[in-house]
């Protein structure tokens, strides 16, 4: 059994991922889609864009009013990938805070 720890668990998220992208390619070329990912954080796009021939449709990461995610927003916009955002009102741990909100109330 391997040991999971620190450097060995980067190392091997990062295969991972290009290995992933060399097949999210071969369905590109096929027409099938437009490949996105998720959480990628702009290291891993740094990776992806040295490696690939392929640029990313999509990257789907969290953003909200208590998190904006403006680099990773802003990374996205210069490198020509949509950026979706999801739990857009609140991620966990931020839930007491839109409950509090005064506007979401009066909405």
């Amino acid at each position: 059994e391997r040991e999971r720890s620190g450097e060995m668990v980067v190392e091997d998220n990062a295969k991972q991922r290009a290995e992933t992208c060399v097949e999210l390619e071969e369905f590109m070329e096929q027409g099938r889609f437009a490949p996105s990912v998720s959480n990628y954080e702009i290291t891993h796009l740094d990776a992806l864009l040295e490696s690939r021939r392929i640029l990313m449709a999509v990257n789907k990461s969290e953003c909200h009013r208590h998190f904006r995610n403006t680099e990773m927003a802003e990374y996205c916009k210069q490198k020509g990938i949509h950026f979706q955002a999801y739990s857009s009102l609140a991620g966990p741990g931020y839930v007491d805070n839109l409950i509090k909100n005064t506007t979401i109330h009066k909405l």
